[in-house]
């Protein structure tokens, strides 16, 4: 069903310019229209890289709309959405663009998907009050910064970036989802005030010790595999924990987890602690990779 008028979206080619009317469009026998989607006005123009999308005209007419995919294209500037102020999720993941910019006016935006871009540095969100997931994964970020006034984010995503520190999160206080694996952090810390965490992914960063999770107790899923772990400690408060990531670290004891009482799986693959050892406390299940009883490891902690 077509719910907007025809637009002119601008397509520039290798090979020439040309435009699209999309009241509805085929090309090569693939159809994208705009649509009425799970109760949202929604236009779709993911994957258009056939036409190599790099400038965007003609949405102005569409005030109404709710989603917008522009994900594997071309675009390097975000431009001209200044009045589409109904949209609550915009998806421009996997295309050329540098900065964030072209945004003030989307106050109702509630997510917002930048991954696989070019882009340095976090700015241009101050005005995305409503904003409620973010993704920035996969770019060249190097510092957490410009997020002080999204308080009602609960779903952040750093991962793949080049992020050393983390910081800049003090005021992300319903925050409950965090990922920034694939980075190059090696203390933990800066999570003190994000008390209303559940997953936190630390995975595959420089990470040699457990510290700074202490007023974490919501946590139930942690990943810190591929770190450089060699002893498990500071979990003792993480009571709701049921989670654990810890494979591929250079771990060479089990003890440590004393207090994980509602620990459901564990994860303990390739690390160093002898294999008798973890064969002894029930093994690894190699279908998921995780031990078969981590009850028997806790148990094992609270002997020695």
């Amino acid at each position: 069903m077509t719910l907007f008028p025809s637009i002119i979206i601008t397509l520039l080619s290798k090979k020439s310019a040309a435009t699209m009317e999309l009241d509805r469009v085929f090309y090569k026998k693939k159809e994208y229209h705009s649509e009425e989607i799970c109760g949202k006005q929604t236009l779709l123009l993911d994957n258009m890289r056939i036409a190599n999308i790099k400038a965007i005209k003609g949405l102005d007419k569409l005030v109404r709309l709710q989603k917008l995919v522009l994900s594997e294209n071309s675009l390097r500037v975000i431009d001209g959405l200044e009045t589409l102020v109904n949209l609550e999720e915009l998806v421009l993941e996997n295309n050329k663009i540098q900065k964030i910019e072209g945004l003030d006016n989307l106050t109702k935006l509630r997510k917002l998907n930048l991954g696989w871009n070019q882009i340095s540095r976090i700015e241009g969100l101050s005005k995305l009050v409503n904003l409620q997931e973010l993704r920035l994964y996969a770019n060249h970020i190097s510092k957490i910064s410009g997020l002080d006034t999204l308080s009602r984010l609960e779903i952040l995503f750093l991962d793949e970036n080049s992020i050393i520190e983390i910081e800049g999160l003090d005021k992300l206080v319903n925050l409950q989802r965090l990922y920034i694996g694939d980075n190059k952090v090696a203390i933990i810390n800066g999570l003190d005030r994000i008390i209303n965490l559940k997953i936190l992914d630390l995975g595959n960063n420089q990470i040699e010790n457990i510290s700074g999770l202490n007023k974490l107790i919501q946590i139930e899923r942690l990943n810190l595999a591929g770190n450089r772990i060699k002893r498990i400690g500071g979990l003792g408060y993480l009571i709701n924990l049921k989670t654990l990531y810890l494979d591929e670290n250079p771990l060479d004891t089990v003890e440590g987890m004393e207090n994980l009482a509602s620990l459901t799986h564990l994860y303990i693959d390739g690390t160093g602690i002898a294999e008798e050892k973890i064969n002894s406390l029930g093994g690894i299940d190699r279908s998921t990779n995780t031990a078969r009883n981590p009850r028997a490891f806790i148990d094992y902690c609270k002997r020695q």
